[in-house]
């Protein structure tokens, strides 16, 4: 029985497991598919140094695109490149559950479901960022559990690093991983079983602070080549484009009045536009929020009314248009505070419905809970009234408070900061909550575990007590 508790049996379970998927799928035999936004990627390699850097796309997946066309010819590797990205990601994350502390088949019971994420599935074919994107940042979070459990190795350092870095060059969305790493370093560190319990508070500041520098310091000197580079300090040129597609459906004529006045007169054209073309404001005369129009409108908004008219005031410069319409939404935030937060609460409460409409491997789980726990609570209620006699004994299969609560606070932690970030410059499309809550379907699977342990000692100890009687 020793043997089954080894750690070559879960790893070869979750290489099965990946064999089957990868030879059901045929990712090798499969056409990449193009995108909208494919052209944007492929047009990046044709740039010059300026343009790239001025560029709404980040640098990564074009340089990917670029050297994987020029080796094959083709670009039909893509599929391939996702899936074994993906299979790679989890192996990281759950190689670092197991050295952080958790058993070997319960990291596995975590890790298993993210083999089965609707990003892989919908995504993993096309020329776009977004399968990849996810998996370096399932494999960030890997790498962050390796250097909370070993802080000393350089590499673990190295490759936590690097994968955090390529994230977001992978795609920008994944910025939310600068700040979430050192938070979420900070409480794994102290959650973390530790040998020492004299130093332990004092070995997770020390982590938090390298995790802090080491997270913020890359993308500083980027941002800073960029700002030398395209007179801009950031990731790449599009906040403003994004942001100006929500704040957009708060102008009106007061709004455009007390705005500064190298503002005001794009802010009047903007609000022309959509009166024009009959858009609807984003509260009705009630002071209600029309949540549904105002997520209609976004891309109206972006790339119909506000990009045309913010390249026409600043002659075609991309860079430029972009930081006039962030200052513009930036204005209309700051006259419209209360308006923003209610987008928002009501935003953040349409993500969560978003992943629980569209998320099979959670709504899976979520069935098998409901009976689990119903007959939990049926055995529950009978004890309660019919007390076993104190000789009767259980079975339990383990207590996994502490992985739950780990796994737990990886997978909320992830879910509430990606969404956190999505939401403040766009709306929470199942494109993007496929990604911020890629790593709930690990929680809810020990959540079943747990309760499935829980219904089993409750069985056993009826069991035993009609055995007794």
């Amino acid at each position: 029985m020793k043997i089954l508790h080894h750690r070559l049996w879960p790893l070869f379970v979750l290489f099965l497991q990946f064999a089957i998927l990868f030879k059901y799928n045929d990712p090798l035999h499969i056409k990449a598919l193009s995108q909208p936004d494919t052209k944007t990627y492929l047009e990046f390699a044709s740039q010059h140094i300026t343009q790239a850097l001025s560029s709404e796309r980040t640098l990564l997946f074009p340089i990917i695109l670029f050297i994987g066309n020029f080796f094959a010819g083709h670009l039909d590797w893509i599929p391939g490149f996702n899936h074994i990205l993906q299979m790679m990601a989890v192996l990281i994350f759950w190689y670092g559950l197991i050295r952080y502390g958790i058993s070997p088949w319960i990291a596995l019971v975590g890790a298993t479901p993210l083999l089965y994420g609707e990003m892989i599935h919908y995504y993993g074919t096309s020329i776009l960022t977004d399968s990849a994107a996810v998996s370096l940042s399932v494999s960030t979070i890997g790498c962050l559990l390796l250097v909370v459990a070993m802080p000393k190795s350089r590499f673990i350092w190295t490759l936590w690093g690097s994968s955090l870095f390529l994230s977001y060059q992978m795609r920008p969305a994944n910025l939310f991983l600068v700040l979430l790493c050192p938070l979420l370093g900070l409480l794994l560190s102290l959650l973390w079983r530790p040998v020492d319990r004299s130093t332990h508070t004092l070995r997770a500041w020390h982590i938090f602070k390298y995790l802090t520098i080491f997270s913020i310091l890359p993308f500083l000197i980027f941002s800073s080549i960029r700002w030398l580079a395209v007179d801009h300090f950031g990731l790449v040129s599009f906040g403003g484009q994004n942001l100006i597609g929500i704040t957009g459906s708060l102008i009106d004529e007061s709004t455009v009045s007390k705005l500064p006045e190298r503002l005001q007169p794009l802010a009047k054209e903007f609000y022309q536009e959509r009166v024009q073309r009959h858009l609807t404001p984003a509260f009705n005369d009630l002071g209600w929020i029309r949540y549904g129009p105002w997520v209609n409108e976004y891309n109206t908004n972006i790339h119909t009314i506000a990009v045309p008219l913010a390249q026409k005031f600043c002659q075609n410069n991309l860079v430029m248009a972009n930081k006039m319409l962030a200052d513009l939404s930036i204005e209309i935030i700051k006259l419209h505070p209360k308006a923003y937060l209610r987008w928002l609460l009501a935003a953040f409460a349409d993500a969560l419905t978003v992943v629980l409409r569209h998320q099979k491997v959670t709504q899976l789980f979520l069935l098998i809970l409901l009976p689990v726990c119903t007959l939990q609570l049926f055995f529950w209620g009978y004890r309660k009234q019919y007390p076993a006699p104190p000789t009767v004994s259980t079975t339990t299969i383990g207590d996994f408070s502490w992985e739950l609560t780990v796994v737990g606070i990886i997978a909320l932690l992830f879910f509430i900061s990606g969404t956190l970030l999505v939401i403040l410059v766009e709306p929470p499309i199942e494109r993007y909550m496929f990604a911020t809550g890629h790593l709930l379907p690990a929680f809810f699977a020990l959540v079943v575990l747990a309760c499935l342990g829980k219904l089993w000692s409750y069985m056993t100890g009826e069991h035993n007590a009609l055995r007794a009687n």
